[in-house]
């Protein structure tokens, strides 16, 4: 894996937890887009069986065109971040 994707994987991840206004609002249009994709699939329920009851919905989705989990996805910096392009901010 390349430098730059682990740091904007490490970004999102950071991002995730204390979201501006501005970054809590494009990661909700992201989610909005994500629920409707083709590419969005649940986890593996021995992986969410883990999660607390308060975790977003989103949490329980991954990306298949990449694999990232959608609830880190969502706060990357990079719109290009979507391997298929749907993101537009």
């Amino acid at each position: 894996m390349k430098i730059q994707k682990i740091l904007e994987i490490v970004q999102a991840w950071n991002t995730s937890l204390n979201p501006s206004s501005e970054e809590k609002e494009i990661s909700e249009h992201r989610a909005a887009i994500c629920q409707g994709c083709e590419f969005i699939s649940e986890l593996d329920n021995s992986l969410i069986a883990h999660l607390s009851p308060e975790d977003a919905l989103l949490v329980k989705f991954k990306c298949t065109a990449c694999g990232c989990p959608l609830t880190k996805k969502i706060f990357s910096n990079f719109k290009e971040s979507c391997p298929k392009n749907k993101w537009e901010k």
